[in-house]
């Protein structure tokens, strides 16, 4: 398992796994194996966070669970998954002004700080829908797995160099017909730079996997590579 000194030993409650089970629709879709390692996975995960309710937003244990398990999905592929230098997880109950930008957000990666923002109800609706491309959990932790991949001091497991210089390449590429091409697979908020292509991409990889790689195979392969998985085969199996 990942080395985190932060780690805080923690086991899924029976409420945090029924949250799981009625309102996160990809865990009942696991197998009962693979259940097993995503349970284990998002109980180290929480353990690793402090997960605090801002702005009026009430926490419970379930709410945690929901929370985090977007990121245990995308990271299943990958020995490494704990995202150290992001230590705080803070929950705001809507859209909330960010200081940092001056500007509203649904979400937020504060590299600086190490803290993930999230709104409840955008963040709801992401989950609520796993087929539209847009989820803004994957999306936050996206940006997450990119920039933790950045840090100076960071354990290799996360995107290797030699696969971080294919996706570049191809990102370069396909930026530009993004912002042209109204009709373009990924959303043009895509096209705004590489980290939210990066972001954009992984909602569609894993909300749209089928369309993903029929549409784009080049892309969506690269993506298979960085998260060591392939959503499209898992539909089909």
């Amino acid at each position: 398992m990942e080395n985190n000194g932060n780690l805080t030993p923690y086991t899924l409650n029976d409420s945090q796994i029924t949250a799981l089970e009625q309102h996160y629709g990809p865990f009942s879709a696991m197998s009962e194996a693979h259940k097993q390692t995503f349970i284990k996975r998002l109980g180290h995960f929480i353990g690793s966070k402090r997960i605090v309710g801002v702005e009026g937003q009430e926490m419970f244990t379930a709410i945690e669970a929901l929370v985090c398990a977007e990121a245990i999905r995308m990271t299943m592929g990958l020995s490494h998954y704990l995202l150290p230098h992001f230590s705080v997880i803070m929950v705001y109950p809507k859209a909330y002004y960010s200081f940092v930008t001056g500007l509203e957000h649904a979400g937020e990666v504060d590299l600086r700080r190490g803290v993930i923002k999230l709104a409840w109800v955008d963040f709801g609706t992401g989950i609520g829908d796993q087929t539209d491309g847009r989820n803004l959990a994957i999306h936050e932790f996206a940006h997450a797995i990119f920039f933790q991949n950045l840090m100076k001091d960071r354990e290799a497991g996360y995107i290797s160099g030699q696969v971080l210089a294919e996706w570049k390449a191809i990102a370069m590429r396909e930026m530009p017909d993004v912002v042209d091409n109204e009709e373009h697979f990924i959303r043009e908020y895509g096209g705004t730079n590489i980290d939210e292509f990066f972001a954009v991409s992984s909602e569609h990889f894993f909300e749209q996997p089928d369309q993903f790689k029929a549409e784009h195979p080049e892309l969506y392969n690269i993506l298979t590579k960085i998260y060591k998985q392939d959503p499209a085969a898992r539909t089909h199996s």
